[in-house]
């Protein structure tokens, strides 16, 4: 089995051709980190909006809209490659939306998260959309 990044001629697991074989590599750690951070982050932003005294009903509504759409748009691992006989990479990538969306957080979830910023602390600059 090749080192993460490198190749190797070998068969392919999936189709059962001769070629190149790469390993690729995992999301990078800070990669894994900011999303984790991101998702924690706009989870407590939420319970804490909804968890205030005396809040008008459609709070209550617009968080249960908001809690539906991060369910929806969950980070998925994805293997991409930039043309042939180029090393593969692993990226994340928002299950909904794909890549259109961009990188994770997708855009999406970036306007979701982007009112949460004036009422909860710890909202980062590279999460506006």
């Amino acid at each position: 089995m090749p080192e993460p990044g490198q190749s190797i001629t070998g068969t392919c697991k999936s189709c059962g051709r001769y070629g190149v074989v790469y390993e690729p590599p995992g999301i990078p750690a800070d990669a894994q980190a900011s999303t984790a951070a991101f998702l924690q982050w706009l989870k407590e932003a939420i319970a804490d909006r909804v968890g205030r005294f005396g809040e008008p009903l459609f709070v209550g509504y617009r968080a249960e809209a908001d809690v539906a759409l991060l369910g929806w748009h969950q980070p998925v691992e994805i293997v991409r490659t930039t043309g042939r006989w180029r090393a593969p990479e692993a990226a994340q990538e928002c299950r909904e939306c794909g890549s259109r969306g961009g990188p994770y957080p997708c855009r999406t979830l970036r306007m979701v998260a982007a009112p949460y910023r004036f009422d909860f602390p710890g909202h980062r600059r590279e999460w506006l959309p």
